[in-house]
């Protein structure tokens, strides 16, 4: 681990890297940099039946990236495979 500002709370301290999408789903998907308290509250969060995220802005704009990419991609699929026909 190394020393570096945590993503979520802000503070310099040890970090681990964090999917920010899920590895089942994406496996080398984008990384942030979380202290062992959030990243270990995040997922206790996420393993709970009713989700409620305190951070909701800091996960969302992750996400939100990570979905704007994919549609990307998706766009110029279809551009390349209109352009073959």
């Amino acid at each position: 681990m190394e020393k570096a500002k945590c993503r979520k709370c802000g503070k310099y301290d040890y970090v681990e890297k964090h999917h920010v999408v899920p590895q089942g789903i994406l496996k080398d998907g984008e990384t942030v940099q979380l202290c062992p308290n959030c990243h270990t509250k995040y997922h206790i969060k996420l393993g709970r039946k009713n989700l409620k995220n305190h951070n909701f802005e800091f996960y969302w704009k992750h996400y939100l990236k990570w979905i704007n990419g994919l549609l990307l991609i998706l766009i110029l699929i279809g551009i390349y495979w209109g352009s073959i026909e």
